[in-house]
């Protein structure tokens, strides 16, 4: 728990109150930590602050259900990565 938190502590120090979504970009003190590779076991251990970014209340719900899509979100991701010269982490794609 303690790496978790000092991850979202980083995590939310990196976004400085902006969603991290390069097409929201919305202001807000309400920001939410999401897991870009979700799951237990070895996804977890793999968690780190190049693979987790914080989205406003609306982006998270929507990445969360791959609304519009799973490759528009891998899209959003990718450029988040790139932004910050993190390697992307392959992600699954469904529909």
């Amino acid at each position: 728990m303690e790496r978790l938190r000092e991850i979202r502590i980083a995590v939310m120090k990196r976004a400085a109150g902006t969603c991290e979504a390069l097409d929201c970009q919305q202001r807000t003190l309400e920001l939410q930590l999401d897991h870009w590779l979700g799951g237990g076991g070895r996804r977890r251990q793999m968690e780190s602050v190049e693979t987790c970014w914080a989205l406003c209340a609306k982006d998270h719900a929507a990445r969360t259900c791959n609304i519009p899509s799973a490759s528009h979100w891998n899209a959003l991701f990718r450029a988040h990565c790139k932004k910050y010269g993190y390697p992307f982490p392959s992600h699954k794609e469904s529909l």
